[in-house]
């Protein structure tokens, strides 16, 4: 398991999803396919399987359901750890 804390983001527009960004080092702990990382994700008890997504640039961020944010009270700006294991 890898632990990632950053601060929560949303793209710009409309309905712009929320995110964290991860870490080179922790990517590169996966396998990745086509550009996605398949990992399983954790926030405090809530997880999910999910993918690493490409932003870009080169880097990946984490998208964060709508579910996950409105159960921990998560919102742009705030700070979060999750937990971030293979499939």
């Amino acid at each position: 398991m890898h632990t990632v804390t950053g601060e929560v983001r949303r793209f710009d527009g409309p309905g712009g999803w929320y995110y964290v960004d991860v870490p080179e080092d922790v990517v590169e702990g996966f396998m990745e396919r086509r550009g996605l990382v398949p990992v399983v994700a954790r926030v405090g008890v809530t997880e999910w399987r999910t993918s690493l997504l490409p932003k870009g640039d080169g880097t990946k961020f984490l998208a964060l359901k709508a579910a996950v944010r409105k159960a921990k009270e998560l919102d742009e700006g705030d700070e979060v750890t999750v937990l971030l294991g293979p499939p």
